[in-house]
């Protein structure tokens, strides 16, 4: 996995909880408090799994509570910063989601990453069916990054998790987004 995780999830501990409490997490998680999670770099995805269970037992909250708070912190900070030129050319939800996939794929050539990539699907003017594909089933964390990018967007709409690879946004009035499906009938 890249370092851009982990060292978010830093950021975002170390931030709001205190170094000291990163440091707890590190040491719980069994890796060394010191490391440096440059984003360009790569880490085994288990150690990243034991940071993130870490972070869950030290904080005292759940997985879900713990990826909510996450994707604030990565979508009104980290990615803010990290991606300017995303939010640049997005200025609402469903455009922003729409263009993860190609964001996904810069990094992808700029890094050998394996970021997740989502296959989009209207299926009504008020719900977009998402296909999380991911070899990582972080299916909790994707959820809070899009209640982040809401959030950062100031748009009103639920995200459910249907499966573990299928997520669902709701909007409480028709997207001007939408797109009518190819084999919807007039």
């Amino acid at each position: 996995m890249k370092g851009t995780i982990p060292r978010c999830l830093q950021d975002y501990v170390s931030s709001h909880h205190g170094e000291g409490v990163w440091r707890t997490v590190c040491v719980e998680a069994d890796v060394d408090p010191d490391t440096r999670f440059a984003p360009q770099s790569r880490f085994d995805d288990a150690m990243v799994y034991r940071l993130i269970s870490a972070t869950t037992s030290v904080l005292g909250v759940t997985l879900e509570e713990a990826a909510r708070a996450f994707g604030r912190h990565w979508a009104h900070v980290y990615a803010a910063r990290l991606y300017p030129v995303a939010y640049e050319e997005n200025r609402d939800l469903v455009s922003f989601i729409f263009s993860v996939n190609d964001l996904h794929r810069r990094v992808i050539e700029d890094t050998a990453a394996s970021p997740p990539f989502l296959d989009l699907s209207w299926e009504s003017p008020t719900r977009l069916l998402i296909g999380y594909r991911s070899d990582r089933h972080l299916i909790a964390v994707a959820k809070g990054l899009l209640e982040g990018y809401a959030a950062h967007f100031e748009e009103d709409v639920d995200v459910n998790i249907l499966s573990a690879s299928r997520l669902e946004l709701v909007f409480p009035h028709p997207s001007p987004a939408f797109v009518r499906p190819w084999n919807s009938q007039r």
